[in-house]
């Protein structure tokens, strides 16, 4: 056994359960492994995942936003007709639904910013990559730029000023719902906006869709989603790339019990007793890592509607 606070890489079968005594936990030694190296292997997945996790909960955001969307317009078609009181339920619907986007995209960004500095340094390549790709985004599209402003409108002034409206095509039925953002409004609390997202704002129309609006902002939020997810994998590579070796290097059989690291924290004072911590291997998410390639972390456009 590793002495006081080092690591032991372990094969760990059975049930770990005090309370349960069905199956008898076996804990097999495997060999040494640094405390240094177990926290990098462990440091690096959890980054990769955690980039994963804000990927999608902007996605999931979108998704919800889209959802809305068809319900009520659904509802529309199966009544004929809309009361005020359901316009009143579908303003806060898409107001709460937009400003789960906007939040979930600036926790992204702000995370990957953070995560990319305290991982390289802010003088480092791989940080001003990570800057570059922003300002490519930033540079090139004004959706992009109109939405990373208005997160701020709704933290600073409030409910983005927007119309909506239902309808219907007389020939065809085809229901229509327009959500429009009010140009002038926002451009009046001038605080807000920067020299260029004025002009920005002052080239659009008096209404301009915001359908239109965030899935041009969509596509420049999946390539920057690209950028961070295959930087994350590039770090962790290495570290799932081992951890997925040691079942073949120590011939331990697939879905066969769990790797941990183990690592002693109190040698107890009764006899043969001995208080430890197992750090679990994330063996499924080392393999999400070595299957993730530059098409496979390129996403499909959620902001579609028919």
């Amino acid at each position: 056994m590793s002495e006081l606070g080092e690591h032991e890489l372990v094969h760990v079968t059975g049930d770990l359960e005090i309370i349960s005594r069905q199956e008898p936990a076996s804990i097999v030694f495997l060999c040494n492994v640094s405390a240094e190296e177990a926290n990098k292997k462990l440091r690096s997945l959890r980054d990769f995942s955690q980039a994963k996790i804000l990927v999608e909960l902007v996605r999931m955001n979108i998704s919800d936003f889209v959802n809305t969307v068809k319900f009520h317009v659904q509802e529309y078609a199966d009544n004929g007709n809309i009361s005020e009181e359901s316009i009143t339920q579908a303003r806060l619907d898409f107001i709460r639904k937009i400003l789960n986007i906007l939040s979930s995209f600036r926790t992204f960004l702000d995370h990957a910013d953070c995560a990319i500095s305290r991982k390289n340094g802010k003088l480092s390549n791989e940080y001003s990559k990570w800057k570059s790709a922003q300002s490519a985004q930033y540079d090139s599209s004004a959706a992009y730029r109109i939405v990373s402003r208005l997160r701020n409108y709704c933290q600073h002034v409030g409910v983005p000023p927007m119309q909506i409206t239902f309808g219907s095509e007389r020939l065809s039925g085809e229901i229509t719902l327009q959500l429009l953002l009010e140009r002038d409004s926002l451009l009046s609390e001038r605080d807000i906006w920067n020299q260029k997202t004025r002009q920005d704002l002052e080239a659009f129309p008096p209404q301009f869709s915001i359908f239109e609006l965030l899935a041009s902002w969509e596509e420049c939020f999946n390539m920057l989603s690209q950028h961070v997810l295959i930087s994350a994998r590039d770090v962790a590579l290495p570290h799932a790339q081992t951890i997925l070796s040691y079942r073949n290097t120590h011939n331990i059989p697939e879905n066969v019990g769990k790797l941990a690291f183990m690592q002693t924290l109190v040698i107890s004072d009764e006899k043969n007793k001995v208080n430890f911590k197992l750090n679990w291997l994330p063996e499924g998410g080392a393999q999400e890592i070595l299957t993730l390639t530059e098409n496979s972390a390129q996403f499909d456009p959620i902001l579609q509607f028919s």
